[in-house]
């Protein structure tokens, strides 16, 4: 099994958070974090993985 680049990761995520309809300040909202880091995270700005990455993505694998 492969495991994904931190950005192909990215950009699964930020698919899925388009696709839910989910603003960044929605998001924000839900994980208490500033509009601006989810934004970071959603961008792959970031060169590693965080807490918030991981947190993001446990979040929208449950909207599903």
């Amino acid at each position: 099994m492969q495991i994904k680049s931190y950005k192909l990761l990215v950009d699964d995520l930020s698919r899925q958070v388009r696709g839910a309809q989910f603003s960044q300040e929605q998001l924000a909202l839900v994980m208490q974090v500033s509009q601006s880091q989810i934004s970071r995270v959603l961008s792959g700005k970031g060169k590693r993985r965080t807490k918030l990455f991981d947190g993001l993505c446990i979040y929208m694998h449950n909207q599903i």
